[in-house]
């Protein structure tokens, strides 16, 4: 199963999130989300195919590695 643009997800936090755009980078694939609710957070993710077929969903907290796949969205 693959993540689309506009697709809304629930994560282990119980919030429904909007993925704004999915992208792949350096054979990785990321999503960047958005809650659908207010406060409107946002969520930068890289997906983990999980031995099962799963997606798990990793954040981002690398600070180069989020302003440098970041640069790829605004510039995509």
């Amino acid at each position: 199963m693959n993540l689309t643009d506009g697709e809304l997800i629930t994560l282990d936090d119980d919030k429904e999130y909007i993925v704004v755009k999915r992208m792949e980078c350096n054979n990785s694939n990321y999503v960047y989300l958005m809650t659908s609710t207010k406060p409107i957070s946002i969520l930068l993710a890289k997906e983990e195919v999980e031995p099962d077929g799963n997606i798990s969903l990793l954040p981002v907290t690398d600070q180069e590695e989020a302003k440098y796949v970041l640069d790829r969205f605004t510039n995509t």
